[in-house]
């Protein structure tokens, strides 16, 4: 009696791992039915408890080499199952392609096979609301312990404001009401050829909310990390910057939000300044969460995500800015496949995607911005190459602070300095500031003006602050 023994951590397994089989096959014979007694057990090697069992199986192997003698599987909610499967087939132990062959026969992997039937109800959804094809987006799938698909789909209405939303959501929803089952058959058995009952398939009643509660993820892939680098290149680390017209208003990464400032150390600048995590305060109420970085070694790709409240946002804020940078001083060319996706928390559908197309050659760049407008957000792509990032968002910041100033022309400057050497000027002290600002009110009383000349003319200091616009 002979017995192999292999030991599985279920717990350090890839989230995308869903199915695990074990197979038997023949070394020195071509044949596994000279074998008896062919069995397997599970077994908790925690407490010792038999989970599963299979004493015998010799049923149609006289000409088989290859048995799946089971299969332990993940669903929906996450928990692990074990059922017998007794399939044989030809093969070997050092090809195993014959087997692969009758898994896919099977329905497996069940990715394949659920990505199949998504598509038809989603096609049918669409051909029953004439839309076009990129109108009906799926959300999600699951498979229960019953082995019940479950099939979510969101579809996009685009509306002014919310009062003339939510008509077209409630109209939209009459209509899937009525006769989307119908639809659903007649689309399965139009690919399929095979007829569904009614009573298996359900359709549940639509809903209808605001697009308020989004994920900002950002994916990318890397190379191969070798043991002789001193640094990790897998990872790239993603910011989100925050602006309330030209004004900084919060920087939000891994460590959370900064604090930006508008005082400190009594200096006053009211565009905002950035002076570090601080991490004390939340120009952002609170409203821009950082989710989590996740990386998987076999496909060599990575994941990092931020959680957005729209409706929690500060009235003021007009701009999201999406920064990718690189942490160990690689450039980005150096990755691939790297997207910046936004992803509707609620049902986990895709709302829009960005793909950096180029490789810049730069440690960072100004991905994509989500704009405030009068009927909600829009998304726009930049690309832009940077020299900042999370290690120095000083180049970063002062390339966003130009791209506000041509959005925004019209903000009204409270700053000391013109537009054109706003960036160069220099930072008075509040005490200073206000002593200055106290002379120069004296002065114009009196009609005195030597102190304005003191000041160059290109400058044309204090002239919206203090009333002096006319004076040369």
């Amino acid at each position: 009696m002979c017995k192999q023994m292999m030991q599985v951590r279920l717990d350090l397994l890839p989230e995308r791992v869903t199915d695990i089989f074990f197979a038997l096959a023949a070394t020195n014979s071509r044949e596994l039915g000279r074998f008896t007694q062919l069995g397997f057990r599970v077994v908790d090697s925690d407490i010792g408890a038999t989970l599963a069992v299979q004493e015998e199986h010799r049923s149609q192997l006289t000409f088989e080499a290859v048995v799946i003698m089971c299969a332990i599987y993940k669903l929906g909610d996450g928990y692990w199952r074990i059922g017998s499967m007794n399939v044989t087939c030809s093969g070997s132990p050092r090809d195993l392609k014959a087997a692969l062959s009758k898994l896919e026969q099977l329905g497996f992997p069940r990715k394949h096979e659920t990505s199949s039937q998504e598509h038809l109800v989603v096609e049918s959804v669409r051909r029953y609301l004439e839309l076009s094809r990129s109108a009906v987006k799926v959300a999600n799938v699951d498979i229960d312990g019953s082995n019940t698909m479950a099939i979510q789909y969101a579809i996009e209405v685009l509306a002014k404001d919310d009062a003339d939303a939510h008509p077209k959501g409630e109209e939209l929803q009459q209509t899937l009401s009525d006769g989307l089952q119908d639809a659903i058959l007649e689309e399965i058995f139009k690919f399929t050829n095979e007829k569904v009952k009614p009573d298996r398939l359900r359709v549940l009643p639509p809903i209808s909310k605001s697009l308020n509660h989004l994920f900002v993820e950002v994916r990318w892939e890397f190379g191969e990390v070798k043991r002789t680098d001193n640094k990790d290149h897998s990872y790239l680390d993603a910011a989100l910057i925050t602006f309330a017209k030209q004004s900084l208003q919060e920087i939000v990464d891994y460590r959370g939000p900064h604090g930006v400032r508008i005082v400190h150390n009594g200096v006053v600048d009211y565009n905002g300044m950035w002076i570090g995590p601080v991490g004390t305060s939340d120009a952002a109420d609170g409203a821009i969460k950082y989710g989590g970085l996740l990386l998987d070694e076999l496909p060599r790709s990575g994941k990092c995500s931020f959680e957005v409240h729209l409706d929690r946002l500060p009235p003021a804020t007009t701009d999201i800015y999406v920064i990718i940078s690189s942490p160990s001083g690689r450039e980005l060319s150096k990755y691939s496949n790297i997207v910046v996706a936004l992803v509707d928390a609620w049902k986990s559908h895709k709302v829009s995607t960005c793909l950096l197309k180029s490789k810049p050659a730069s440690q960072g760049v100004i991905f994509c911005r989500l704009s405030r407008t009068n009927h909600g957000w829009k998304m726009g792509a930049f690309r832009t190459p940077t020299s900042g990032g999370s290690h120095n968002f000083y180049p970063v910041i002062e390339s966003l602070r130009k791209i506000q100033s041509e959005s925004y022309p019209d903000k009204f400057e409270i700053s000391l300095g013109g537009h054109s050497t706003r960036s160069e000027r220099r930072l008075l002290p509040l005490q200073q500031l206000r002593a200055k600002g106290e002379k120069l009110q004296r002065q114009l009383s009196t009609g005195s003006m030597s102190s304005l000349i003191t000041w160059s003319p290109a400058r044309n200091p204090n002239s919206r602050r203090f009333g002096a616009a006319d004076t040369d």
